[in-house]
């Protein structure tokens, strides 16, 4: 099966991944967060590994099937609704500029825990070239691969996607700090309202929700 036909992004995207997505690439941080609700996570764990050199976006949701990670590659070509949040169709692409490789590692119920790698230097090496971005995102995205359960993790059960943006680059050292990522999470990130505390809540989003359909209440 061909990874990346020709159809599987919108024109453009490949320099825009490179180039910076955004004004800053913390705001790589909403576009996984926002994939994370949409796919109904109750929890989103953001956390550095191996002495601050990976960055780790892990949460609950629904996971992805084989198929769906496939798609999920994709470039420009999301198949959320509009009303979903992350509906760019960017997302895992939008670690690109922060880091040297992008890691995935996702499981959905009753399917297998795959893992699938995208070299993000080679990628920015290759911007601005005369070149097919159809072989270019092929050449740089490895093979999707099944990985073995461990003794704690069911087959029927386990769902949760995690993506690792590894090496993060010595220029993005300084805005990828955890004062500055706590700081932008709290500006940035749409989360509920804690309804116990706040006992208006469930009624301020149900107006939200409501608003961004576009309808008058």
């Amino acid at each position: 099966m061909v990874l990346f036909p020709d159809e599987a992004f919108g024109a453009k995207l490949l320099e825009a991944i490179t180039a910076g997505l955004y004004d800053g690439n913390l705001n790589c941080l909403r576009e996984y967060v926002q994939n994370s609700i949409d796919s109904k996570a109750s929890r989103v764990d953001i956390r550095f590994e191996n002495n601050q050199t990976v960055l780790v976006i892990e949460d609950d949701g629904g996971g992805m099937s084989e198929d769906e990670l496939r798609t999920a590659l994709h470039l420009g070509k999301s198949g959320k609704p509009d009303t979903a949040i992350g509906w760019r169709g960017i997302g895992i692409w939008s670690g690109v500029p922060a880091c040297k490789r992008i890691v995935i590692i996702t499981k959905k119920r009753d399917n297998s825990k795959l893992r699938v790698e995208i070299d993000a230097h080679a990628l920015r090496q290759q911007y601005g070239r005369s070149i097919l971005a159809t072989e270019v995102l092929t050449d740089i995205t490895g093979e999707i691969e099944e990985l073995e359960l461990g003794e704690d993790e069911s087959f029927r059960e386990l769902h949760f996607t995690m993506i690792r943006l590894e090496e993060i680059l010595p220029n993005q050292t300084t805005i990828f700090s955890e004062n500055e990522i706590r700081n932008y999470l709290l500006r940035n990130i749409p989360v509920p309202f804690d309804t116990p505390k706040f006992s208006i809540g469930m009624e301020v989003d149900k107006r939200l929700s409501v608003f961004f359909l576009g309808l008058d209440i």
